[in-house]
């Protein structure tokens, strides 16, 4: 029976709903802990059953909003929105409510009114500019709280509200160290992509030495025996990863599944030139 995805009630950029549908059979059956370094919307852990979840994320508005959904019950998540609609009139198409709404949020940085923020937002998309200020434009009356949302907040808190997650706001180095982790753990990362724009790797956030760096750390989790999960972009535009390419080479023990398919060994591209050819690489040996 096909287990239906989970969405987070997060959207922020790099989700992995879509990737889900073909990474998600090769993550193990028994995870103790499950590590997810570089979280963004929490959509993979979501979707993995673990005794226990830390997420991590070194964006600190995105990690305050992870703590706030996970800390707060639904029923006073649901009460306090439909407050925070009513208080700043969200639901007015001229949108002076939101825009004053995120003027204070911007002022204040509380998680709560950046919720209202995002269920009101265009896409409900979470955005925000290189000063660290949300500046995701309004919704308009497409974008509002509805029962789609409410499903993502419910499903959200069903996985994340039992007191068995930790949220974090590090630099994903100071998880870089293979004897912190314990057999049965697993241990996620899904870091920028060096084929593809985003703020993350914008202006000199994200450079080879951090892929290098991201690179070297599996490879020690995996001489340690210790699970992992790894995402990233093979091709993208015509354009070939050759750093991944050349682990994939030297690592041909690593089961290597790719959104084109699964792949055994080192990854065909040729009839799939010119379009993204994104890859899931795991040393998991068992499956859901």
């Amino acid at each position: 029976m096909t287990v239906k995805l989970k969405r987070s009630p997060i959207n922020y950029m790099g989700g992995k709903f879509n990737s889900l549908k073909y990474m998600r059979e090769h993550f193990p059956t028994n995870i103790n802990t499950f590590y997810d370094i570089f979280t963004g919307s929490g959509t993979v852990p979501l979707n993995i059953k673990a005794e226990k979840y830390v997420i991590n994320d070194r964006m600190p508005h995105l990690t305050e909003l992870h703590k706030y959904l996970i800390e707060t019950k639904y029923e006073v998540i649901y009460d306090n929105i439909l407050h925070d609609i009513d208080e700043y009139d969200l639901n007015d198409l001229s949108g002076d409510g939101y825009y004053r709404l995120r003027e204070i949020f911007n002022e204040r940085n509380n998680p709560r009114l950046l919720f209202a923020l995002i269920t009101h937002s265009f896409n409900y998309i979470m955005r925000f500019n290189m000063s660290g200020e949300f500046n995701a434009s309004f919704g308009r009356g497409k974008c509002k709280l509805g029962d789609n949302m409410l499903d993502k907040l419910r499903g959200y808190t069903e996985v994340f509200n039992k007191g068995n997650t930790k949220v974090t706001t590090k630099d994903f180095r100071e998880y870089f160290d293979a004897d912190m982790y314990k057999e049965g753990d697993f241990v996620y990362l899904d870091p920028p992509y060096e084929l593809t724009v985003a703020v993350y790797n914008e202006n000199g956030g994200w450079g080879e030495k951090d892929a290098e760096d991201v690179l070297s750390f599996i490879a020690d989790l995996d001489s340690k025996g210790i699970n992992f999960g790894y995402s990233n972009t093979l091709e993208s535009k015509g354009v070939h990863n050759k750093l991944l390419q050349s682990f994939i080479n030297d690592n041909p023990h690593l089961k290597i599944i790719s959104n084109k398919g699964y792949l055994n060994g080192v990854p065909s591209t040729r009839k799939h030139r010119g379009k993204d050819v994104e890859v899931f690489i795991t040393n998991g040996k068992e499956t859901i």
